[in-house]
């Protein structure tokens, strides 16, 4: 939708309903049966002003989500010969819900190229965490299990370049050629709930 000239907003809202069953049974025979069923509403809008024919400025919000992996869905254990580590999935996983905004300056010199600096912050409700199960394990194995926390964020800030090379090399093979460079710097933490012990809050 543009407006006022140099303005144009895109909006939008994509539904999903999302089913994961799994049918299995236990050592003793007894039936397994899980199911989750996520229906879902995400909604996402992009505000853009053209500060020229070449640059503008996008300022963008909108919720997306982290499915659960079906290993950290199921109810069984599974060992990593590695590291000597038995994992168990939790079939009472929540689906974490995430928000996403960020501020953009795009510049574009020549078709094909575009430098990019951006602003960004995520906020997770309910992230999968791996956590620790003290008492649990045998023969030195320590077991894991997959739990929500209660919340995490991440920000920081992205530099996007892509450069042709036709306007600098006189070759046919070069013409037909790019570089792009691409670079983060992110800040992120986790507020963990208080029966999540032995584990950081603030990491990469």
């Amino acid at each position: 939708i543009p407006f006022a000239q140099r303005f144009r907003v895109i909006a939008g809202l994509r539904m999903e309903h999302n089913t994961q069953t799994m049918v299995s049974q236990e050592q003793n025979g007894s039936p397994v049966n899980e199911k989750h069923i996520t229906p879902s509403f995400l909604p996402s809008i992009n505000l853009s002003y053209n500060l020229s024919n070449t640059a503008l400025i996008r300022a963008a919000w909108g919720m997306t989500l982290n499915r659960p992996e079906f290993r950290e869905l199921a109810p069984f254990s599974f060992y990593d010969f590695n590291f000597n580590f038995t994992y168990k999935g939790n079939p009472n996983l929540e689906t974490p819900i995430i928000q996403n905004a960020d501020l953009r300056l795009e510049v574009y010199p020549n078709p094909g190229e575009v430098i990019s600096l951006a602003a960004f912050y995520k906020h997770f409700k309910d992230p999968i965490e791996v956590v620790f199960v003290p008492g649990a394990g045998s023969g030195g194995a320590k077991n894991f299990t997959f739990q929500n926390a209660e919340s995490a964020f991440s920000a920081g800030f992205e530099l996007e370049l892509r450069k042709n090379l036709s306007n600098i090399f006189d070759s046919k093979l070069l013409e037909r050629m790019g570089i792009m460079l691409n670079a983060a710097l992110i800040f992120s933490e986790v507020n963990l709930s208080e029966n999540v012990v032995a584990q950081s809050q603030n990491r990469p």
